[in-house]
């Protein structure tokens, strides 16, 4: 019994710290689509300050996904037109995506395990999907205490290693259900298409449901 109180606790001031960081969020970037890196940045290093309370991200709220080299993603806030959207996201090891943009700013800080990003740049082909040409420009690799921006057409992929699924807070300008003109590109084939579906959201686990 004395578990399900602590962990109902563990929500409250969860969502607490969520809305006070996604205020200041709001104050520093606005209606913004493409915030200044320095903005950005200052945005990230809020982000990991709140990545660096990982007792408010227990496993039993965020269940990693139950399937080898897959991945669940749980929404934390989200703003009434659905901009400014954070959330918590957990890849298996073996996860991999494709080299994509955003068609939104976002910023990613590390809680737990390390995710490794490959950085990309267009170099031909134009803009919007159809025929597309990249070549790799960096990498980082972002774990707690670390974070990183992205402008809407900054391009990545990522492919995760380790023993168990990492956990992350990803913040973005705009809600992952809502972009249309996010981009995948296809290495191999030199082409890119708007990302064919929507991923998945979930609510955290309630603390009721973890320990009924």
């Amino acid at each position: 019994m004395r578990a399900s109180v602590i962990e109902g606790d563990i929500a409250e001031v969860r969502t607490r710290a969520v809305a006070r960081t996604m205020t200041v969020v709001q104050a520093w970037v606005g209606t913004d689509v493409d915030p200044p890196a320095p903005v950005l940045a200052r945005v990230g290093a809020l982000l990991s300050q709140l990545a660096a309370e990982p007792a408010l991200f227990p496993d039993a709220h965020f269940p990693a996904p139950t399937e080898a080299a897959g991945e669940t993603l749980y929404l934390l806030a989200e703003s009434a037109d659905r901009g400014h959207a954070l959330y918590l996201w957990r890849p298996a090891p073996g996860f991999r995506t494709v080299p994509h943009d955003h068609s939104t700013w976002a910023v990613v800080a590390g809680i737990e395990g390390e995710e490794p990003n490959v950085l990309w740049r267009r170099t031909g082909g134009g803009e919007g999907p159809g025929p597309a040409t990249l070549e790799p420009t960096g990498a980082r690799r972002i774990g707690p205490g670390a974070h990183i921006a992205f402008g809407p057409h900054d391009i990545h992929s990522v492919a995760i290693e380790g023993e168990r699924a990492i956990k992350h807070l990803h913040l973005y300008g705009r809600s992952l259900t809502k972009l249309p003109e996010r981009l995948d590109f296809d290495t191999a084939a030199g082409r890119c298409v708007t990302q064919p579906a929507q991923p998945k959201v979930l609510a955290p686990v309630s603390s009721d449901a973890a320990f009924a």
